[in-house]
């Protein structure tokens, strides 16, 4: 009945808009009504970590790619192709920044840090994958048009009924909303006064956003205002789409920079390096060929080689490619976990998340495929009117989506390399690192050290099982609230 007469009321023969309309009242006020009816029943050795005081609103505080290219230009580098001048070859650089999305005060702050450091890899890799190739697309168009005498009058008609069927409808809103309002109270269940209320304002927001959208103030009367003429009108479209998927192999994190302002959140940028060296170390890990990784001068251990000071490890995040002891390229994977709450369960945890994302790493270098998608739109359009004013209006809209997949592999040889825990220095956050590395060497020990455990030896007959039992000596005890520290017995060096 309610829908009924809001029809023969306010839309004696109905056009398009009149229908939409009758849609939206019907709509909003279906929530309400039924319960009236139904109430009965109702690499990095350098700190690169840098909190930035702001000093004034005319002080522009540096952000990670002020401090990437700060970086680029020591170095004499430029985002793109470059050339080592020692050894002649050429390496591609590419940089990207990832949003710390959680505030420094969350638990979740530390763990945020590694994901604004994937974010920023991810937009690195992106660079590289359209570097590659890309499908780009667009189109432009512009329209000019200057209506005649008798069509802007026809169309300032059309308006002038449509926002008066409008406001009628919104005087039904409200009247209906007072009634349910009114028998809510008199039955005692305030939930249908709420339901009204929301349902009014729902329909209220929907009538007032199409008024404004024919030109009309929804804060004063419809008979009140008067729609411009249009003499003159220009509208302008762009729209622009870009694609692109690629095999990326080989892209370490080279140096990795945290920016924390004073106030609002902080970022991770990273400078990202693809060369052929590295493609050679990922592909020898990727196919399980030992004998296609580089060779170069020997350095340190992998271990000697990770920073002793703790504060460096906070920034160090990613894929780095070092030379060890024997001059074997190897891979060491950096990642770090917060952990939420101080109880060692809890901190056990975060290792082995730390260590898990730190060993996805290491996948990624081996071999992804990188697909990103991006369109934009933007409109701007003007109008000149009959009394010498004009609007402008511009609309804008923008999305990307960017994909990175690293599918099973098989991977022999990771294992753990450091180990390690310390405070955030701005927000006291506890931090758990994990380091892990990969080398061919180790990668065919441990082929072949399953490939031989595998293989079961001959059980020899009529031996007796001994059924005697080792026995220790208790330690008596220690008192509660004491501290313990103790290591067990190690075999001989010389044993294995």
């Amino acid at each position: 009945m309610i829908g009924k007469l809001i029809i023969s009321q306010i839309i004696p023969g109905g056009n398009a808009m009149q229908r939409l309309l009758i849609g939206i009242s019907l709509l909003s006020f279906i929530s309400i009504f039924p319960l009236l009816s139904s109430e009965a029943g109702i690499d990095v050795q350098e700190i690169e970590y840098e909190v930035i005081n702001e000093t004034g609103l005319d002080d522009v505080s540096p952000d990670a790619y002020a401090k990437i290219e700060d970086f680029l230009s020591t170095k004499g580098w430029s985002q793109g192709v470059n050339k080592n001048t020692k050894t002649g070859k050429t390496f591609f650089i590419s940089t990207g920044t990832g949003l710390i999305s959680s505030d420094r005060d969350s638990k979740n702050f530390i763990s945020s840090r590694q994901n604004a450091f994937d974010k920023a890899m991810l937009e690195a890799k992106k660079e590289l994958t359209t570097f590659l190739e890309q499908e780009i697309g667009s189109t432009l168009s512009n329209e000019r048009s200057s209506p005649s005498e008798t069509r802007e009058k026809e169309r300032i008609e059309r308006l002038t009924r449509e926002g008066m069927a409008l406001q009628a409808a919104k005087a039904q809103a409200e009247s209906l909303s007072a009634d349910a309002e009114n028998y809510s109270e008199s039955k005692g269940v305030l939930s249908l006064a709420t339901a009204g209320i929301q349902a009014e304002r729902l329909l209220n927001a929907e009538i007032d956003r199409e008024l404004k959208n024919r030109g009309f103030d929804p804060d004063q009367p419809v008979e009140e205002q008067l729609i411009k003429k249009i003499l003159e009108s220009e509208k302008f479209k762009r729209a622009i789409t870009a694609a692109a998927k690629a095999r990326l192999v080989g892209v370490q994190a080279y140096r990795t920079f945290e920016i924390i302002p004073s106030s609002g959140r902080g970022e991770i940028g990273v400078i990202a390096i693809y060369s052929s060296r590295l493609e050679a170390v990922a592909n020898s890990l990727f196919s399980g060929d030992s004998s296609i990784v580089p060779v170069g001068t020997p350095k340190e251990s992998l271990k000697n080689q990770i920073p002793k000071n703790k504060t460096a490890l906070i920034t160090t995040f990613g894929t780095q490619v070092k030379r060890d002891e024997t001059g074997q390229f190897a891979i060491v994977a950096y990642a770090q976990q917060g952990s939420r709450t101080k109880s060692k369960l809890s901190e056990k945890s975060a290792y082995k998340r730390a260590a898990l994302v730190a060993k996805s790493q290491i996948r990624f270098f081996a071999g992804e495929i990188m697909a990103v998608r991006e369109s934009l739109e933007q409109s701007e359009n003007i109008t000149e009117y009959a009394d010498e004013s004009s609007q402008t209006d511009f609309d804008e809209s923008y999305s990307e989506h960017v994909n990175a997949v690293a599918k099973n592999l098989n991977i022999s040889g990771i294992k753990t390399l450091f180990r390690w825990k310390t405070s955030h220095p701005l927000t006291g956050h506890v931090i758990i690192g994990v380091v892990v590395s990969w080398s061919a060497s180790e990668m065919d020990f441990a082929r072949e050290t399953k490939k031989r455990l595998a293989k079961e030896p001959k059980r020899t007959k009529n031996i007796k099982n001994s059924s005697a039992a080792d026995t220790l000596n208790d330690n008596e005890s220690r008192g509660a609230g004491e501290a313990y520290d103790a290591s067990g017995s190690s075999p001989d060096d010389d044993d294995f």
